[in-house]
């Protein structure tokens, strides 16, 4: 019996503590709801703000975000042995 206790007694214990929080929540009033939903908002545009420019910065200077990935000092040509226009290096040259 003990054992089966042990197994439904967390269960039991979790099932209490969500029917008390089902019952203390309540629906959000209009102010609340256009409070919440503005913050959104917001967070969206500076979001979408952030991820332009730096797309921007990426498509203007890919090696800027290539050396500090990898820890700068060197190329992404030699780290992936690509060239920037997409040819590839060849593996004598690379050494």
């Amino acid at each position: 019996m003990d054992a089966i206790d042990s197994v439904f007694d967390p269960l039991r214990e979790f099932s209490k503590d969500s029917v008390r929080l089902v019952k203390r929540c309540h629906k959000p009033d209009r102010k609340e709801f256009t409070k919440v939903a503005f913050r959104t908002a917001i967070g969206f545009v500076v979001m979408g703000f952030v991820e332009l420019h730096i797309g921007i910065i990426s498509k203007a200077k890919p090696s800027i975000f290539d050396a500090v990935i990898d820890g700068g000092g060197r190329m992404p040509q030699d780290i992936y042995g690509d060239r920037m226009d997409g040819s590839r290096l060849d593996r004598k040259m690379q050494r």
